[in-house]
Order: C-alpha cells, then structure tokens, then sequence
C-alpha cells in the first residue's frame, strides 16, 4: 500500500515537472495568452478600482479614449494617460494633410494582451483631433 502510495505520489510529480517543462518551452506569445486569463482581469480590476468604474476591460478601454478630449495638446494626452496607466509612444509619421499620427500604448497590465493601444491624431500645431482603439473594425 505504501508503496502505491509513493508511487502516485511519483507520478503526480513528474507529471507537474513535465507540465512545468512543456510550458518554459512554449513561446512567449502562447504563455501570454495562457496567463491572460488569469492577467487581464487582475490588472483591468487594479485600475478599475483606482478609476472608480466597474473592472472590465472594455469598460476601462472605453474610459481611457473618453478621457481625451478634442484640443488637447500632446503634453495634456500625455499627462491624462500616465494619470491612468504608464504610456509609451511607439511611433509618429505625418501623413499627407499634415496632422500627425501617433501609435501610444497603455501599459495596464505586464502581460502585453492587457494592454492598449491607440491610434492618436494631432493637427499641425500639436492639438488631438481624434483617437481610436487600434484594434476596432
């Protein structure tokens, strides 16, 4: 009996130890996505909670792009969206009107799928004119 016992208990260890391997070999993409279940809501409820609305992540997406209001300057989108979240700009071109096209990530969480991203759009003279979720159809 003792030894089944061990046995299972063997067993049930190689088990998790294989599990364990299997995963630190998997991409870093796949293991985002695994711990994005658990992640997500995690980090969604943190600023949630902070921003006093209800802990969903679109709800907190929603609230970010509301917070940018029309004529803000780069310095105020900047200063709104690091109130919320850290942000990075990850790239800027001009397109043929001249307004100025910015891609900006919102670090909610430290898994990337967390995360937001936005198209932000200034005028010439440095103004928003528009953001949108990168990721909307």
């Amino acid at each position: 009996m003792k030894a089944s016992k061990r046995t299972v208990l063997s067993l049930l260890i190689l088990a998790v130890l294989a599990c364990l391997v299997m995963y630190l070999l998997l991409p870093p993409e796949v293991r985002w996505a695994a711990k994005a279940i658990v992640d997500v809501p995690i980090c969604t409820s943190r600023v949630a909670h902070k921003l006093k609305i209800q802990p969903d992540f679109f709800v907190v997406k929603d609230y970010i792009i509301q917070s940018l209001k029309p004529g803000m300057t780069l310095e105020e989108v900047e200063a709104t969206l690091n109130r919320i979240a850290p942000s990075q700009t990850a790239t800027s071109f001009i397109d043929d009107q001249g307004e100025i096209n910015t891609q900006v990530l919102v670090r909610l969480c430290d898994n990337p799928l967390g995360n937001v991203l936005l198209f932000v759009y200034y005028s010439e003279d440095g103004h928003l004119i528009n953001v949108v979720d990168a990721y909307d159809e």
